[in-house]
C-alpha cells in the first residue's frame, strides 16, 4: 500500500508540474514485459487517451497546418532562388529576404504547444520533424543532386563491397572502416536498391529523423522536465549546422553514438541528485560497508559535504531492477552498437570511450574497467583490422598527439583564408559555436544556483572537448567536437531558459523562445549552407562525370584543379584521380605536367564550375584569375578539348613538352 500510494503521489506532482508520465525510476520496479516494458521505460509510451485526443482533435489539425503551411512558404521560398547567382556567403546571398518569415508559423506553433498545460508529446514530435524538413530538406530539394565529393566516394564504396562481396584493406582508409558500406550493400542487395543517388541526395533527412528517437530516450534520461527535452531537441536541429548528416559514416556513426549513449545512460548511469527521483542522503548518513562508522564524506565540513554527497553520491541504477539476464541483454547491445562504431569510423569510438570515461570520473557509471574493456577494443581493431591503414598514415594519425599549436593552427588559424564573404562565412561559424558554449555555460551555472547538479549532463558535454589535444583530424576536430557535444550543450541551454520543473509557465517564456529560434534561423543558414557553391553540384557537373567514366577505358587518369568533383561512385577502384585530399594544381601547371606525364595510361583533364568556385572561395583567386589560369593551361598544348558546356570541360592529355 505505501508503494502504491508513493506512486500515485508521483504521479500527480507530475501532473502539478506540467509533465505528465514523470515517475520515481529509482523505486518502481520495471513491469515484466520484455522489449515492450524496455520501450516504455525508455519514454516511448504508445498508449493514447482516446477520450483526450478527440477532445485536442481541433488543436492538433489547427497546429499541423499551421506547420505545414511554413514548410510550403520556405519551400516557394527556395525555389524562387537563382542558384546561378550564389556568391560565397552561399544560400543566404540568393534567398529572398521575406522567405524567413515563413518560419513565423511553425516557430509559434511549437512554443503554443510547448507551453501549453499539457504538452503533447506526440504533436511536439510533429512540429520537430516538419522543422528538421524545412531545414534540411529543402535544399536537396531544390538542387537534385547529393553534395559533397565524399557522398559520391562513399557510393562507390558500397558499389565496390557490392561488386566483389569484400573489402580491399590496402585500397584507402574506408576499406579500413567498412561498417557503414558492407550494412548499406547487404540492404540494397536485400531490397534490390542498385542507384544510391537517391537516397545520398535525401541523406540528411533520413538521418536526422533517425537521430530524433534516440536523442529524445537520451535526454529525457537526464531530466524529468518533458519541456526541456523538447525544446534541447528543437535547439539541436537549429543548432546543428556542421552538416556531418550527409550520406557518410560519420552520419550512421553519430546514430550508433545517440544510440548507444541512450543505453549507457538510461539503464546503467546513476541519476543526479534532484533527477528521475533521486533522493539525496540526509546529514547523518553512513557508509552502508562501514558498519555504521562516519565514511570519510561524513568528516568533511557540513557545506563541503553538502556538495560533495550531491554530486558524487552512488545511488541505485535502474538496470538493476532487471534481471540478470535483461542487465547483460542490455550491456551486450551497448557492446555491440560500440563494436559497430569502431568498424563504421576512425573517430567517433573515441568520443564514444570519453563520454563513458567521463561517467565513470564522475561516478555516474560504477565500471571502471567499461572503459578500459572499449579502448581495448579500438586497439584490437586498429592492430588486426587497420593496420594497412595505419602503416602508411602512422604520422598522420599520431603526428597531432599532445602537440595543442598544431591543432589550434589546422582547426582554427587554418581556415582563416579564402575570400572576404568566406571569411565571413567562417567567423559565423567560430561565433555560433562560442555562442552555444557560451550559453550552455550559462544554463549549467543556473542550474547549480537552483541547487540542481547535471553532473551526468555536464560531464557529457564537456567530454569531447580532451580530444582537440589529441589529433586535429585534417582541421576537423572542433568541428566534431561540437557536433558531439550539441545534444547536451542545447539541454542546458534549455535549462537555461525554462523555469523550475514545478513553477507555473511564465507569460515571457514563450517570447524568449520564440525570439531566440527565429534568432537562429539566419545564423544557420549562414553557418550550414555558407559554402554551397563548392558543396553542390549542377547536374550538368554530374552528367560530365557521367560521360567522362564512358569514354575513359580502365586503367586511365582523371584530372582536376581540385579534387571537388563528383566522382569515384562508379568502379572507383579501376582508375586513378589527382590532386588528392586538399591538394591543387591551381597556378602549379608543372606539378599537373608531372602527374599526367608519368601515368602508364590515358589521362583526362576535368574541369568545373565547382573547381573554379573553389579557386575563388578557398585559394582567393578572382574570377579573372581562374579565367587566365585556364586560357595559360590550354595554350600549353597538352590537351585536346572533347566536350565543353557551361558547367564542365572535358579533354584529353597528349603528352607535349613540360610548361615553361
Amino acid at each position: 500500500m505505501t508503494d502504491l500510494n508513493s506512486t500515485k503521489r508521483l504521479r500527480s506532482l507530475a501532473a502539478e508540474a506540467s509533465v505528465p508520465g514523470v515517475v520515481d525510476t529509482q523505486t518502481q520496479p520495471i513491469a515484466r514485459g520484455g522489449f515492450l516494458a524496455l520501450l516504455l521505460e525508455a519514454g516511448f509510451d504508445f498508449r493514447l487517451d482516446l477520450s483526450q485526443t478527440r477532445a485536442r482533435v481541433v488543436d492538433w489539425v489547427v497546429v499541423m497546418v499551421v506547420s505545414v503551411g511554413s514548410l510550403i512558404l520556405w519551400l516557394a521560398a527556395m525555389m524562387s532562388a537563382d542558384l546561378g547567382r550564389l556568391t560565397d556567403l552561399g544560400m543566404v546571398s540568393v534567398l529572398p529576404l521575406w522567405s524567413y518569415l515563413s518560419f513565423i508559423p511553425i516557430v509559434s506553433a511549437f512554443v503554443l504547444v510547448l507551453t501549453g498545460p499539457r504538452p503533447s508529446t506526440w504533436l511536439l514530435a510533429a512540429i520537430v520533424v516538419v522543422l528538421l524538413l524545412m531545414l534540411y530538406g529543402a535544399v536537396p530539394f531544390i538542387e537534385g543532386e547529393p553534395r559533397f565529393s565524399p557522398s559520391w566516394r562513399h557510393i562507390g564504396v558500397i558499389d565496390y563491397v557490392t561488386r566483389h562481396g569484400g573489402v580491399d584493406p590496402t585500397l584507402d582508409a574506408y576499406h579500413n572502416w567498412p561498417g557503414m558500406f558492407i550494412l548499406a550493400s547487404a540492404v540494397g542487395g536485400a531490397i534490390g536498391l542498385t542507384d544510391w543517388t537517391g537516397l545520398a541526395l535525401w541523406a540528411p533527412v533520413w538521418f536526422n529523423l533517425l537521430f530524433l528517437p534516440p536523442l529524445y530516450v537520451l535526454l529525457s534520461a537526464l531530466t524529468d522536465d518533458r519541456r526541456a527535452v523538447w525544446l534541447a531537441i528543437w535547439l539541436f536541429y537549429l543548432m546543428d549546422w556542421i552538416g556531418q548528416d550527409y550520406f557518410s559514416p560519420q552520419a550512421f556513426g553519430l546514430f550508433f553514438f545517440l544510440v548507444a549513449m541512450a543505453v549507457i545512460v538510461r539503464w546503467f548511469t546513476s541519476a543526479d541528485a534532484g533527477s528521475r527521483g533521486a533522493r539525496w542522503r540526509g546529514e547523518g548518513s553512513r557508509d552502508e560497508d562501514s558498519g555504521g562508522r562516519p565514511s570519510r564524506i561524513d568528516r568533511l565540513p557540513r557545506r563541503i559535504r553538502r556538495v560533495v554527497e550531491r554530486v558524487l553520491e552512488l545511488r541505485p541504477i535502474p538496470a538493476d531492477r532487471l534481471s540478470p539476464a535483461g542487465r547483460a541483454g542490455l550491456m551486450a547491445l551497448f557492446l555491440a552498437l560500440f563494436g559497430f562504431t569502431i568498424a563504421g569510423h576512425q573517430l567517433t569510438p573515441f568520443f564514444t570511450l570519453s563520454a563513458v570515461g567521463a561517467l565513470v570520473v564522475v561516478l555516474r557509471v560504477r565500471w571502471p574497467r567499461l572503459p578500459i574493456l572499449m579502448g581495448v577494443m579500438i586497439a584490437a581493431w586498429i592492430a588486426f583490422v587497420a593496420v594497412a591503414f595505419l602503416i602508411g598514415h602512422f604520422q598522420n594519425v599520431a603526428g597531432y598527439v599532445g602537440t595543442l599549436s598544431d591543432s589550434v593552427a589546422a582547426n582554427l588559424t587554418g581556415r582563416l583564408q579564402g575570400s572576404p564573404e568566406h571569411l565571413s562565412v567562417v567567423y559565423v561559424r567560430l561565433a555560433f559555436a562560442a555562442g552555444v558554449w557560451l550559453l550552455a555555460g550559462l544554463g549549467a551555472l543556473r542550474r547549480i544556483r537552483a541547487r540542481r547538479w547535471d553532473v551526468t549532463t555536464v560531464a557529457l558535454a564537456v567530454a569531447p572537448f580532451p580530444l582537440f589535444a589529441v589529433q586535429a583530424y585534417g582541421g576537423e576536430m572542433l568541428l566534431r567536437i561540437y557536433l558531439f557535444s550539441l545534444p547536451f550543450m542545447a539541454l542546458l541551454i534549455a535549462f537555461a531558459v525554462l523555469p523550475r520543473l514545478r513553477e507555473e509557465t511564465p507569460a515571457w517564456l514563450g517570447v524568449v523562445v520564440a525570439v531566440g529560434s527565429l534568432a537562429l534561423v539566419g545564423p544557420f543558414m549562414v553557418a550550414r549552407y555558407g559554402n554551397e557553391r563548392i558543396e553542390s553540384f549542377t547536374p550538368g557537373e554530374v552528367a560530365a562525370v557521367e560521360q567522362l567514366y564512358q569514354m575513359a577505358p580502365k586503367g586511365s587518369m582523371f584530372v582536376g584543379v581540385v579534387g571537388d568533383v563528383p566522382w569515384k561512385n562508379v568502379r572507383y577502384e579501376e582508375y586513378r584521380y589527382r590532386p588528392s585530399g586538399s591538394d591543387t594544381y591551381y597556378d602549379d601547371l608543372n606539378s599537373m605536367y608531372l602527374a599526367m606525364s608519368t601515368h602508364n595510361g590515358p589521362v583526362y583533364l576535368i574541369l568545373t564550375r565547382t573547381q573554379a568556385a573553389y579557386a575563388e572561395m578557398i585559394l582567393g583567386a578572382s574570377p579573372e584569375n581562374w579565367n587566365a589560369f585556364e586560357q595559360r593551361l590550354f595554350a600549353t598544348g597538352w590537351f585536346d578539348v572533347i566536350t565543353r558546356t557551361p558547367d564542365a570541360t572535358i579533354a584529353r592529355f597528349v603528352l607535349p613538352g613540360p610548361a615553361t
